[in-house]
């Protein structure tokens, strides 16, 4: 039986690689991390309706309701 060294790699075509993935992977890092923080910083606010006030109700609710259809 036969046996065969098993070629060995270019090491600069492993710096190779390993850079094309650092191009790639620390942008995508940036850009997730910018989307996180944004969406964790934003606000939004919402005005209470309850039927206390009958006429801002009334006028959601045929909203919602007009919507749906």
């Amino acid at each position: 039986m036969q046996t065969f060294a098993i070629a060995p790699a270019e090491i600069r075509a492993l710096w190779l690689i390993g850079i094309l993935i650092l191009v790639v992977l620390v942008p995508v890092a940036v850009i997730l991390g910018t989307v996180m923080s944004g969406a964790h910083g934003a606000r939004f606010e919402v005005s209470p309706l309850s039927p206390a006030n009958p006429e801002a109700f009334l006028a959601a609710l045929e909203g919602i309701r007009s919507g749906s259809r």
